[in-house]
């Protein structure tokens, strides 16, 4: 029942009514659905390990692991989805995702896991059983955000540039601005900004008021009077 009140929420906090082609609910529910599977997997390697089982367990540790993972996941789609506006192609979202955020999820992810590996050496049998399941968890947490979901993350970004719609994703939005979906890539910015350079840099050097011309603008004038003028006979056309 916590897992589906925890999926429930992740819709309705990551849907953008006003955009629906850049919300992340539909990533947001896979990664619920994904942590759930890390615990179920965490609690078979802990039974295969040999830890005993008990009541704070059973009832705890999946909740705890749940906080834990979804945590993770968040921050993972609130890095993703600031950038998506960005001049960065699609195929460095996933990689500026993870430069950006993954540190944050390695760093409180080992930390974590210490923590329960440090209150493990408590000399009480149930409360070292659940810390010792409490790490192995968080460690299988930390395996599928960084390993897993960033393979989610790529389906998404294809999603995005695609403009079809969130959790519809086979439907496309109409009227769609093309610009906004639009993929711009880190060449393209930098050819315009070195244009944009050489032009302020040719206004500064040759001021309306001088007589001097910009070499480029007195260059393409020649041509086109050089067009305009027949070679062979010296005469304007």
């Amino acid at each position: 029942m916590g897992y589906a009140f925890m999926m429930v929420y992740t819709v309705i906090t990551l849907y953008r009514w006003a955009d629906k082609v850049r919300s992340h609910s539909g990533l947001g529910l896979v990664g619920v659905l994904l942590v759930a599977i890390s615990v179920a997997a965490g609690m078979g390697l802990a039974a295969l390990i040999g830890i005993s089982f008990n009541a704070a367990s059973t009832q705890i540790v999946p909740f705890l692991a749940l906080g834990l993972g979804v945590d993770a996941m968040f921050l993972l789609i609130h890095t993703f989805s600031t950038q998506t506006q960005l001049d960065i192609c699609y195929q460095d979202q996933v990689g500026e995702v993870l430069r950006k955020a993954g540190v944050s999820v390695v760093t409180t992810a080992l930390c974590n896991v210490a923590a329960f590996l440090a209150a493990a050496l408590i000399p009480i049998p149930a409360l070292r059983a659940f810390c010792f399941q409490a790490a192995i968890l968080t460690g299988m947490n930390l395996f599928s955000m960084l390993l897993l979901f960033p393979a989610m993350i790529a389906l998404d970004v294809r999603r995005v540039f695609a403009g079809k719609l969130d959790i519809l994703f086979c439907l496309k939005q109409e009227g769609t601005n093309a610009t906004s979906m639009k993929e711009v890539t880190n060449n393209d910015m930098n050819e315009l900004k070195v244009q944009k350079l050489k032009q302020n840099t040719c206004s500064e050097k040759y001021p309306k008021s001088f007589s001097k011309k910009c070499p480029e603008e007195s260059y393409g004038r020649q041509n086109s009077m050089n067009d305009l003028i027949d070679p062979e006979s010296g005469n304007e056309r």
